[in-house]
C-alpha cells in the first residue's frame, strides 16, 4: 500500500460507490447490491442486501442520519 493509507475494512465484493459522512463514518456500496455502514475504525455498524444488482450511487443527507441509494435494479431507496 502507498505510504499515507491505511486499510479500515475489506469486504467479499467489489465496491461501487462510497460516501464519507460527517462523523468519518462511510457508507459503503457494492457488486452485490449490499451496503454497509462502517465506522472511521472499519467496524460494521450497518448492513443492508439493498438492489437486485450493483449499486451504483450513494448520497448521505446532510444531517448525516439517512442517505439515498441507487442500484441497476433501477431502483432508488431512501
Amino acid at each position: 500500500m502507498s505510504q499515507g493509507f491505511e486499510l479500515v475494512s475489506s469486504l467479499d465484493d467489489s465496491v461501487t460507490d462510497l460516501c464519507w459522512n460527517a462523523d468519518d463514518s462511510v457508507y459503503v456500496g457494492l457488486a452485490s447490491g449490499s451496503i454497509y455502514h462502517l465506522s472511521s475504525e472499519g467496524t460494521v455498524l450497518r448492513h443492508w442486501v439493498a438492489h437486485k444488482g450493483a449499486v451504483v450511487r450513494l448520497l448521505v443527507h446532510p444531517d448525516g442520519d439517512r442517505f439515498a441509494s441507487a442500484g441497476e435494479d433501477g431502483r432508488v431507496l431512501l
